[in-house]
């Protein structure tokens, strides 16, 4: 990988994600906040939102001469890719599960993260 540097945060926060995501589900500890409806959705979205931001981000870095739209559909592919690799991984871990509904979120998260990195990108450039 050219230019890993631009890669640093995204990769740190992808394993971070795997860490959480792929802990056994009895060691996850107990929380006043899991009786709020959704939450469990809320979170993957903003997970994943915040590492295809990254990711796009890394890419818009790395190749500088590439298109701001090929960056954006790069790191959303890659994002849902990931999400989907880490919800069927969980099929393998005590007390996780596959979820569909996880993988809509990780994926809508994603889809806002890219979205939002989008439009950062494109009224910083109009300000220019």
């Amino acid at each position: 990988m050219r230019n890993w540097r631009y890669h640093v945060f995204t990769l740190i926060w992808a394993v971070i994600i795997a860490i959480l995501t792929l802990s056994p589900g009895r060691s996850m500890p107990d929380s006043p906040f899991r009786n709020i409806p959704y939450l469990d959705k809320i979170v993957h979205a903003g997970i994943f939102a915040f590492l295809s931001f990254l990711m796009a981000r890394g890419i818009i870095k790395q190749y500088s001469g590439h298109k701001t739209k090929y960056a954006c559909f790069t790191g959303f592919t890659i994002t849902i890719s990931y999400g989907a690799a880490i919800e069927y991984l969980q099929k393998l871990v005590p007390g996780r599960s596959f979820e569909l509904n996880d993988l809509i979120a990780n994926t809508t998260g994603a889809l806002l993260g890219i979205a939002a990195c989008y439009f950062l990108l494109k009224l910083t450039s109009n300000r220019s």
